[in-house]
């Protein structure tokens, strides 16, 4: 008979006090200092995302209300291994109390469930500890005519009863159960506080294995302490004595920070060959895509904040290269080649998700990416506009105006035309014409018609007569000045 005698690292690591809850700084002291004052509430709502510490904190809470080691809650529970640990501590850490009762709202849905387990056993008092705990886990699970019936059992239940509900799904708890309770809100753990831990426990396992390795499984985690020690536990199994940072990407089908950073020098040398061989090296390999997307848009996060900020601040606490890598490869980018490159890449990581053929939707979305670096800035062609206007208003043609920043327009002196006025003839051209015109012959000449200028100037009025001498065949001259301009 085989016995599995193996305890897996989520499980044996689960701490055993506040001090050792990860990341959670802000509720493990308010709840000490609750124990300690006396300042005690009847109902506790822990929320957040999966595997950050809400069960091992209600678990703690419970603990500490019941420790027989001091006749009143104790901030210093008992250790389950420890020696002279009591019987309540030890029974808790194994859930098996009877004073301590936890519920999976998942599988207890129902009206009835709630009856039988809560209402029915809320007035017995406890048969050894001081309180009577209720820790419902995933209570936002629970139906609606349940919710109904825990509100009045919430809102006054005995002095020694004390409710602790836990839930990743804040948003579907009623409001009328939220009012009752005192809400905790649990807050994703940070990869440096997650590598720690994982080197603690490294190094107390004797387990040999390359920081760079931590550093990757404390990534695959994504804020959760439990996802990541289930990751460091598979991780071992697969690498044996020693474990690298290949072996962790290839146990957890996870992209490595190298192949990021060849994307990204990819894209800034214009390179479509380099990224096509990256995809197909991680298809090899069987590795998610969409995850690969979502780690290469962190990525680009990393290197925008970089860029955007005057130090290596807090922000990139949990970026995955240092200040010098992200310094080099945030080197050929402004902030607006990243945004768009972030942008572009959200489109592709939502496309992936229905897309029948992922391979070939990355592949798209990465060359995408590459020519997008190839197209001139909206900002560049906005200030060559510019430039052109104001040089055109200068009288320079738009063919000799610089095309980059800075560049001062060439000369045109030599091209440039002036008006000059032509001088004006002395003589009009028909007065080159020859004095002795030679009369034509008599019998050529038309007859003059009679004119009668009586007749004219008595059908016309007051017609002047001196219209009728001939007019002179040459003007005087006149200057361009004295001219009346219309």
């Amino acid at each position: 008979m085989i016995t599995m005698s193996y305890q897996v690292i989520a499980r044996k690591w689960r701490p055993r006090n506040f001090d050792e809850v990860t990341g959670q700084e802000h509720i493990t002291q308010t709840l000490r200092n609750a124990l300690e004052y006396g300042r005690l509430h009847h109902a506790y709502l822990f929320s957040g995302a999966r595997g950050v510490g809400k069960t091992t904190t209600a678990r703690l809470l419970a603990k500490s209300l019941n420790c027989h080691k001091t006749e009143k809650p104790n901030i210093f529970p008992c250790a389950p291994d420890a020696a002279d640990a009591c019987p309540s501590c030890i029974e808790i850490a194994e859930s098996r109390s009877m004073d301590v009762l936890e519920i999976d709202a998942a599988s207890h849905t129902g009206i009835d469930d709630v009856r039988d387990t809560i209402i029915e056993n809320i007035t017995v008092n406890p048969a050894r500890d001081r309180y009577k705990v209720f820790i419902i886990d995933e209570v936002h699970q629970l139906s609606k005519p349940a919710f109904n019936a825990l509100l009045k059992t919430l809102e006054e239940p005995p002095k020694n009863v004390v409710f602790i509900m836990a839930t990743t799904e804040l948003r579907k708890v009623p409001e009328t159960i939220t009012s009752r309770c005192q809400d905790f809100q649990f807050r994703t753990i940070s990869r440096q506080k997650i590598f720690d831990r994982l080197k603690l426990i490294a190094e107390s396992e004797k387990i040999d294995i390359d920081e760079d390795a931590l550093r990757e499984i404390a990534r695959s985690g994504e804020g959760s302490m439990r996802d990541a020690q289930s990751n460091f536990d598979q991780v071992i199994s697969f690498a044996g004595s020693h474990i690298s940072a290949s072996d962790v990407s290839d146990a957890l089908g996870i992209a490595s920070v190298e192949m990021l950073s060849r994307v990204a020098e990819a894209i800034a040398a214009g390179n479509t060959r380099s990224v096509l061989e990256v995809v197909a090296e991680l298809t090899s390999r069987g590795q998610d895509l969409r995850s690969f997307c979502r780690d290469l848009m962190s990525f680009f996060r990393d290197l925008l904040i970089f860029k955007s900020t005057d130090n290596f601040t807090e922000l990139l606490d949990d970026a995955m290269l240092g200040a010098d890598e992200l310094r080099r490869l945030g080197e050929p980018f402004s902030p607006s080649d990243l945004i768009r490159l972030f942008n572009s890449l959200a489109v592709t990581e939502a496309g992936l998700k229905e897309a029948t053929r992922p391979r070939i939707s990355l592949e798209m979305g990465l060359v995408r990416l590459v020519e997008m670096r190839r197209l001139a800035p909206l900002e560049s062609i906005i200030e060559r506009l510019v430039r052109i206007e104001q040089s055109l208003s200068n009288g320079i043609g738009a063919e000799r105006i610089p095309t980059e920043p800075g560049q001062m327009p060439t000369a045109a002196a030599e091209e440039k035309k002036t008006l000059k006025s032509e001088p004006v003839p002395d003589e009009p051209p028909f007065s080159d014409w020859p004095d002795d015109i030679p009369e034509p012959p008599a019998d050529l000449r038309l007859p003059d018609p009679p004119i009668n200028n009586g007749d004219l100037i008595e059908s016309r009025g007051n017609f002047s007569p001196q219209f009728d001498e001939p007019l002179p065949t040459k003007l005087p001259p006149i200057e361009s000045e004295a001219l009346a301009h219309y």
